[in-house]
């Protein structure tokens, strides 16, 4: 009895640790500088992501779509501006319009699509919302939260 009760325990444990949250690949956010310029902040989280996807959608009618390159790899914490790129990253062959009644979702990736990053869906309102300094961002839990410094996003988990 003893045995099949330390089995059972053994067994729902493994599964109960094979639920928690699934560690990614990167880590989006979104700040803005003392101008108010939104800037897209990305933090590797040991891998090779060097693409990130723009993309919005209003009312099923696909936005258009920005896309940023990077030659080399993220390394640590990068942050660049939506409209030009910057810090290595390109900039978008499309000037992203942050408008509102537009849902859209930020993805990193690695330009062969073999690494993904957390993905962030935001609207411009969340955007307005910003002061600078503060991080937009999507948490471990897929919650969305607002930090209230650069500091505090670096030390949300992957």
């Amino acid at each position: 009895m003893r045995l099949r009760t330390a089995l059972a325990l053994v067994c729902l444990t493994g599964c109960l640790t094979a639920c928690g949250p699934r560690p990614v690949d990167a880590k989006a956010g979104l700040t803005v500088d003392d101008q108010g310029n939104v800037l897209i902040i990305v933090e590797d989280c040991d891998r090779e992501i060097n693409k990130v996807t723009l993309h919005g959608d209003a009312t099923g009618s696909d936005v258009a779509t920005s896309t940023y390159t990077r030659e080399k790899p993220v390394k640590g914490r990068t942050q660049f501006s939506v409209s030009t790129g910057g810090d290595g990253w390109s900039a978008p062959g499309v000037e992203p319009r942050l408008t509102a009644n537009v849902k859209f979702s930020l993805n990193l990736t690695s330009t062969d699509g073999t690494l993904f990053g957390r993905p962030l869906g935001f609207t411009i309102a969340d955007v307005a919302k910003l002061e600078p300094g503060q991080v937009f961002h999507r948490g471990v839990m897929d919650g969305v939260t607002l930090s209230e410094t650069v500091e505090e996003f670096d030390g949300v988990a992957c």
